[in-house]
Formats: structure tokens, sequence, C-alpha cells
């Protein structure tokens, strides 16, 4: 586990406009659909000030590709294209068999309960933006920090339960954006930084 703030941010419904093809999802497994798919402008700028005003976060693209020969290959070139500040090194691209985002990250570790049964853990210092509930829901339940992405179609309660954590709107001013990412940001620094408050007093008593 590590101290480091992680965000990892999802791409179809978060960074690129996924839901506006919604009538032609059959289009998935044609050649063109993942490198067309328009980008959230504001969501993607925030991103990139992210990535360079804050050197101590680091910021993955964790992205779910489906079974196709142009799947991968496109994703990696909307980002090529979109956001090239996000490196190879810090783009994870899973099979959508792959089970629960947190499988994917960097440094994560597996332990077994009482019962036996194995669990994934990663650091409430990673922190998933994505716009689907379950990915989200499981993150939490691992360990993570969890940030609903709301685009243009979600978070309206027409299918299952409202998200009831925390919320960026990836249509809102990208200053917004920031503002809020930064926010988060800081809250976990501030998280940080008391932990090892914490520590340090308990290695007094001890000595």
């Amino acid at each position: 586990m590590t101290d480091k703030i992680r965000i990892f941010v999802d791409m179809d419904g978060t960074l690129a406009r996924f839901h506006d093809e919604q009538l032609y999802l059959e289009r998935m497994f044609e050649k063109g659909f993942f490198i067309g798919l328009k980008p959230f402008d504001n969501a993607v700028e925030a991103i990139k000030h992210i990535i360079d005003n804050h050197p101590n976060v680091d910021v993955y693209v964790l992205s779910t590709a489906i079974t196709t020969p142009y799947c991968i290959t496109e994703k990696n070139a909307w980002l090529d294209k979109y956001l090239p500040n996000v490196d190879k090194e810090h783009r994870i691209l899973m099979e959508s068999s792959a089970g629960f985002k947190s499988l994917c990250v960097p440094g994560n570790y597996m332990y077994k309960d009482d019962n036996g049964k194995y669990h994934i853990k990663i650091s409430e210092n990673d922190i998933l933006i994505d716009d689907y509930n379950k990915n989200l829901e499981g993150w939490e339940r691992d360990g993570g920090t969890a940030i609903k992405a709301k685009n243009n179609i979600n978070h309206r309660g027409l299918y299952g339960a409202l998200w009831n954590g925390e919320l960026i709107d990836v249509t809102d001013t990208a200053d917004s954006i920031v503002e809020r990412l930064t926010e988060i940001i800081v809250s976990r620094e501030k998280g940080i930084e008391e932990n090892h408050y914490n520590e340090d007093d308990e290695e007094l008593e001890i000595d």
C-alpha cells in the first residue's frame, strides 16, 4: 500500500462521450467506433490541469476494453489525440472479463478472510472517477475512494439507485471540475499527514 495519491479515470462516459452513440451500440464492435467518440472537453482539460499542476498525484486512465480487434488500439489512439499527458505506463485497458477495476490497480494485494474468501485491497488514496455505479461500489468495497462522473445521461434516477457519494459533473466547466478535484486531493493529503502524525505519536509512546 502507498501514501501516494493516485487518480484512476474511466474513459467511456467520463472522458469520452460514449452515450452520444447509445443508439448505435452495435457499432462498438466495428472499426472506428472508439476513435470516433467525441470528448467531454472540459473533463479532459481538467485532468490535464491536474497532471500539470499536481506532480505529487499520479493520474491513470483505467478503462474496460471489449474484445474486438480495434478497441485497445483505438482507445490508445484516442488518448494520444486528446490526453497525451497520460503516457503508456499510466494507461490500464482491462479486459471486460477481468471483473472489478480494483483488480487492475498497481500495488493492490489479495487477502483471505476468516471464512476463506479472497478479497482485493487497495488504498483510500486510490481515487476512481467513473460513471458506472457498479464500478464505484466495487472500488469502495475494496478500500478505495470513489467519485461518480455525472454525464449527459446518467444520475437521473431512471435506472437503479442514485449515487449518494462524491460526484463530479463532467459537463461542468473545466474550472469547476478542477476546483472539486483539488478539494478532494487536498483532503486526502491532509489525511495522509494526520496518519503520519498519529504513527509518529505511537512510536514515541512505544519508546
